[in-house]
């Protein structure tokens, strides 16, 4: 038959959840090279389309308008309280090159996410290193990214 399972025989040992730790430590130190190593162009599209999924999120969550402030050289997250827009108190700073279209609201972000899902229509080019990547936003939908 075998003998009991006693509580000894349950678990981990020590060493094995060592190894396990190590070998995931090796993984995520690659995965950190190889996006540190990603042209300027894939590290700020990737950037922007993490903070546009996060704003849209938080518009909806929190039921309040919220929007992306996009400049030359950075992006900053803001909302919208009842004396209007907040200015960005930081902006994140870009790798390469960032040019945005479309229309803007007066006084406000560049990209606006309303509690329903709904946003704004946008155009955005990021370029750097040789290579660029368009992205284009049209509300309610998730955006479309080409390029290489």
């Amino acid at each position: 038959m075998g003998h009991p399972v006693t509580g000894r025989d349950t678990g981990f040992t020590l060493v094995e959840l060592l190894i396990v730790v190590a070998i995931v430590s090796v993984l995520a130190v690659g995965a950190g090279l190889a996006v540190s190593r990603a042209p300027a162009a894939d590290r700020d599209l990737s950037r922007f389309l993490a903070a546009l999924s996060r704003e849209r999120a938080l518009a909806v969550i929190g039921g309040q308008s919220r929007g992306l402030v996009i400049g030359a050289r950075g992006m900053a997250a803001v909302g919208r309280d009842a004396s209007g827009w907040q200015v960005p108190q930081h902006m994140a700073p870009w790798r390469g090159r960032v040019t945005l279209t479309g229309e803007r609201v007066a006084n406000g972000p560049d990209i606006v996410f309303l509690a329903n899902g709904a946003g704004s229509a946008w155009r955005i080019t990021f370029s750097g290193d040789g290579g660029s990547r368009r992205c284009a936003g049209e509300g309610m939908t998730e955006p479309t990214c080409s390029g290489g």
